[in-house]
């Protein structure tokens, strides 16, 4: 089986681009190959804020997914879809739309392929609550390397104050996991990082759809 891991980058959707994480997506590559585990990586340099506002990253990905599945004719059992930080809130994003599309961005449909949902997801330190309002973002802000101040600017810039199920992956329920989370999910997170309680929520609620 030829895998294809389509990756979104982080930076708040203010900073970053597609080939910043290259050395390691390319020693992941080589690994890969000597195992005999052949793969291609797709990374998508998608639009940055306040000049591309919310939803407008998620319209990329949709329409990168669409051409990979439609186009390319690359079946889904056979893509995994992962991000770091704000990358990761995209890609959960992306997960969201394929079964619940987002009221402003066409949803993804396809005649060759019975099942949309990627394979596998991962996500490394996942951009859960843009907020920053959880506890450990003031117990950890002389550990991280995040400064509260840059991530609620980056925030704003990108969705002002609105809040939904796609912005903040938080606030959905286990329930409503339920009805689309793609196991296996892995997401990666340091345990003294500003966003680790909201990233710690977000594994708990989902953990909860595999009981």
């Amino acid at each position: 089986m030829f895998v294809r891991l389509i990756v979104f980058a982080g930076g708040g959707y203010n900073i970053g681009y597609a080939r910043q994480a290259f050395p390691q997506f390319f020693d992941l590559y080589k690994k890969l190959e000597t195992a005999s585990l052949p793969i291609s990586i797709i990374s998508l340099e998608y639009s940055l804020a306040p000049a591309a506002k919310y939803p407008a990253q998620l319209k990329e990905a949709s329409a990168a997914y669409s051409h990979l599945i439609n186009t390319l004719n690359i079946s889904p059992n056979n893509i995994i879809v992962g991000g770091d930080s704000a990358g990761a809130n995209l890609a959960l994003q992306l997960i969201r739309h394929i079964s619940k599309p987002h009221p402003k961005v066409n949803p993804i449909i396809s005649s060759n392929h019975k099942t949309l949902q990627p394979s596998k997801c991962v996500l490394v330190s996942p951009w859960a609550a843009p907020g920053h309002n959880c506890p450990s973002v003031a117990k950890y802000q002389d550990v991280d390397i995040l400064v509260k101040r840059v991530g609620d600017r980056w925030a704003r810039n990108w969705k002002g104050s609105h809040v939904d199920e796609f912005t903040d992956p938080v606030v959905v329920s286990p329930q409503e996991w339920k009805e689309y989370l793609v196991l296996p999910t892995l997401i990666i997170s340091g345990d003294k990082e500003m966003l680790y309680d909201d990233i710690k929520l977000l594994c708990d609620n989902m953990k909860e759809v595999c009981v």
